[in-house]
């Protein structure tokens, strides 16, 4: 198997995070794509190939393939298809039902690892750590930090799956994340993502900013947006975007991400936080798992059980993962 990564998206928000964790955590090749080189690859491991996502070509000369170009939902799944008809395994960040199931649905030979991000990835890993019984119901609750600036294709995933941004909720996460609001928002996490898991339970996903003044923006948006003033918020995105990059400065870059089980047996919560650089706990995921495809390690690619020592992986990182469990 050849030890070299292929990420296409490598130069957005995500996908540099998962190059730069497989760069400092394997011994991986990475060779990072997508349609237009932005930034200059300043390590001998990295290298750049200009790649179509609609007409991706051959993948045989990779030992996987890690997609970060969303957003997802409407995505084309000839990167998937490729991967697939060379045999070489498949990983991506993608949070959208539609996308992770036309993607599951395609035979291969190889691991086809859709959606680790925290939705359903980390949710279905901590999920899976619960030793609750029957699982009842699942909460998911992120709280990235606001200092990072956000690129284009991020934002524009944001705005087209923005729903009613309501059911504000404090929530005190471990320090030094602290208090955060939280919001019902887009539908990630619906139970088919991951129905071997979440089948009869009800499931909620919330997510807030460290700045509170952007949290109430973007109630202001959602508004307009069920009121029918903004159709479509991705015909404003270059104003929001400009808006949220200037309020991110009152941000930091703190971040965590929280799952709370209740099942027949008790109740969990496993939360993973970020001192610093808390934007990378949604790829860490995909890195982990490229790496490990990468070394002949990965052999299981259920995602509720691939990463046992998920723990040890997440204090490599210097990210936190805290578990408690009452009855």
């Amino acid at each position: 198997m050849t030890g070299r990564a292929l990420v296409v998206g490598g130069q957005g928000f995500f996908g540099r995070a998962v190059v730069e964790d497989l760069v400092q955590y394997s011994r991986a090749e990475v060779v990072v794509a997508g349609r237009h080189q932005r930034y200059a690859l300043r390590h001998p491991r990295l290298s750049w190939k200009t790649l179509d996502l609609e007409r991706p070509g051959s993948v045989r000369d990779y030992g996987v393939v890690v997609c970060a170009a969303g957003p997802y939902e409407g995505m084309s799944t000839a990167l998937v298809e490729a991967a697939a008809r060379d045999g070489v395994a498949y990983v991506d960040l993608s949070e959208s039902k539609d996308f992770a199931a036309r993607a599951r649905r395609i035979p291969s030979r190889a691991p086809v690892m859709s959606g680790l991000s925290v939705v359903p990835g980390l949710v279905g890993l901590l999920a899976g750590r619960a030793a609750v019984g029957r699982v009842r119901s699942i909460r998911a609750l992120i709280a990235p930090g606001s200092r990072p600036q956000r690129g284009n294709a991020t934002l524009s995933a944001f705005l087209s799956g923005l729903h009613p941004w309501n059911e504000r909720e404090v929530v005190r996460f471990p320090r030094p994340v602290g208090r955060r609001s939280v919001y019902r928002t887009h539908p990630f996490g619906d139970p088919d993502l991951l129905a071997e898991l979440f089948d009869g339970c009800s499931f909620e996903f919330k997510v807030g900013s460290d700045v509170d003044l952007m949290n109430r923006g973007i109630e202001i948006v959602s508004w307009l947006k069920r009121k029918f003033a903004i159709a479509d918020p991705l015909e404003i995105r270059s104003v929001l975007g400009a808006i949220m990059r200037s309020l991110s400065v009152l941000g930091s870059d703190r971040g965590a991400a929280r799952v709370e089980v209740t099942g027949e047996g008790g109740r969990y919560v496993g939360t993973v936080s970020a001192r610093e650089r808390g934007h990378r706990i949604p790829s860490v995921l995909a890195a982990i798992a490229a790496a490990r495809i990468l070394e002949g390690r990965l052999t299981e690619s259920r995602l509720d059980r691939w990463l046992p020592d998920l723990g040890d992986e997440l204090a490599r990182r210097k990210l936190e993962l805290v578990e408690t469990r009452t009855p």
